[in-house]
């Protein structure tokens, strides 16, 4: 979810955002556009020396709908596993450890990267971009 990865990495402009979501520029662009009208996220100046590029930050709006989606989101996947035998539990436990070491490995064949590296090169191209200036 975009809101979460503007909490998770503060200062991550358009550009970088697009990498780790995996979509064009011009589509995070449109996405940022409303979720700043929405007054979810805002532009911070102070966070990148670069005045043509923009950082953005979730403000206390968006942290405030983010707790509430996650506090939904949880309580909706715990009231459904409650529903399954111990066994199926077990079952569901197993692969989300099998899901989570397949999106862990680099460049898989659906071209993927696991978050943490997307948010990696994303900080580089943010750090060789400020070097540009």
């Amino acid at each position: 979810m975009l809101l979460a990865e503007v909490r998770h990495s503060p200062g991550l402009g358009v550009s970088e955002l697009a990498t780790v979501e995996n979509v064009a520029r011009s589509v995070m662009s449109e996405r940022v556009k409303r979720l700043e009208a929405a007054g979810l996220i805002a532009c911070d100046p102070t966070l990148q020396r670069d005045r043509r590029r923009i950082g953005l930050v979730i403000t206390k709006v968006g942290r405030e709908l983010l707790e509430v989606i996650t506090v939904r989101r949880r309580t909706w996947m715990a009231e459904r596993l409650t529903a399954l035998s111990a066994e199926e539990r077990e079952a569901v436990q197993t692969a989300v450890t099998s899901l989570e070491r397949i999106i862990s490995i680099p460049n898989t064949p659906a071209g993927t990267l696991h978050v943490k590296e997307k948010r990696a090169a994303a900080r580089k191209q943010r750090e060789d971009d400020n070097e540009k200036v």
